[in-house]
């Protein structure tokens, strides 16, 4: 998939996502996920800081969460990932044609896209970070995970 691509209907989104899902085996929607950043340097188990995350997904956007977990090579269960700045990129590449739906936002580019500057501007030194949570019900997996759990509960009712 390319970003010569240019997903214009929710049907098109629907063939997308059902395409991605099929490239990962046992591939199940999480629960929760996002692609956060953190000061790198910092030492989030010893209380430094914890990722941000500026949209941090629950129940929804299962085409950005399977676009996520496939550039950065999530399969299942609740993970945390450091990202590299291509893995950054080729999320942003891959998403990029559900811009052409304008029915809906899209808040995962939108956010993804300013992590992705971010990185490449050097940004005193931020790293960006993936966060896959498949049951809320799992247990904390890390620092990153309980930030992504947080924004969700701060985002929440």
């Amino acid at each position: 998939m390319t970003t010569a691509e240019n997903w214009t209907t929710a049907a098109d989104l629907a063939a997308a996502r059902e395409r991605f899902e099929a490239a990962i085996p046992g591939w199940r929607t999480p629960a929760a996920f996002g692609m956060g950043t953190v000061a790198s340097g910092t030492d989030a188990e010893a209380g430094g800081a914890a990722a941000e995350f500026p949209v941090a997904n629950a129940g929804g956007a299962a085409l950005s969460a399977v676009v996520l977990a496939t550039a950065c090579g999530h399969r299942t269960g609740t993970a945390s990932y450091d990202l590299t700045v291509d893995q950054v990129g080729r999320a942003v590449e891959l998403l990029a044609p559900a811009e052409g739906y304008t029915a809906v936002p899209h808040p995962n580019m939108a956010a993804w896209r300013a992590v992705l500057a971010r990185l490449r501007a050097g940004d005193r030194g931020v790293r960006a970070v993936a966060v896959f949570v498949a049951d809320l019900a799992d247990p904390v997996a890390d620092a990153h995970d309980a930030a992504l759990r947080a924004a969700i509960s701060a985002d929440g009712p």
